[in-house]
């Protein structure tokens, strides 16, 4: 909050379009974000990690948040599956999924070699939570399938302003 207030005071900020995204402990803090700041930031994109809060409803935004998660599906670092200190991803995904208030099935919104992203588009507030199960490691900008991530990304925010 005090970091996207002090930028505001340097520069012309759209306040209706302030993003949080991260990769790895960056997409742990960009999770955290949308958790604790949705009254700030208009929509995150963690990348490499899934949310790392036991358990998961100690997340509770102020409002629905529109979430794109990417992850590796040959993570070492952080296994999508998970491990013993650490969520799986799908999992993440649900619970974005719930929290958002999301109906139906998820549906495929983008698909290139072994890489596919799944999206909620029935949400609350017109939010949507997708997740992007990349074929390649921890590092997604370059992946197995040569997936444009931060074009998704970016895409992916152009489509949601803060209410």
């Amino acid at each position: 909050r005090a970091i996207v207030a002090e930028v505001k005071t340097l520069i012309c900020v759209d306040a209706k379009r302030v993003y949080a995204t991260g990769i790895s402990n960056g997409g742990a803090m960009s999770h955290r974000l949308a958790c604790e700041a949705a009254d700030v930031f208009a929509a995150a994109a963690p990348v490499s990690y899934p949310l790392d809060l036991k358990p998961f409803d100690k997340c509770k935004p102020a409002r629905p948040i529109s979430v794109m998660h990417a992850h590796g599906s040959s993570d070492l670092l952080v296994p999508y599956k998970g491990s013993a200190n650490q969520a799986a991803t799908p999992d993440s995904f649900a619970y974005w999924s719930k929290v958002n208030g999301c109906q139906g099935a998820p549906k495929q919104t983008y698909t290139k070699g072994k890489s596919v992203c799944e999206t909620y588009e029935a949400c609350a507030a017109n939010t949507k939570v997708t997740l992007c199960t990349i074929n390649g490691g921890h590092i997604l900008y370059n992946n197995n399938d040569s997936v444009p991530l931060a074009d998704l990304i970016w895409s992916f925010f152009e489509q949601h302003v803060m209410p």
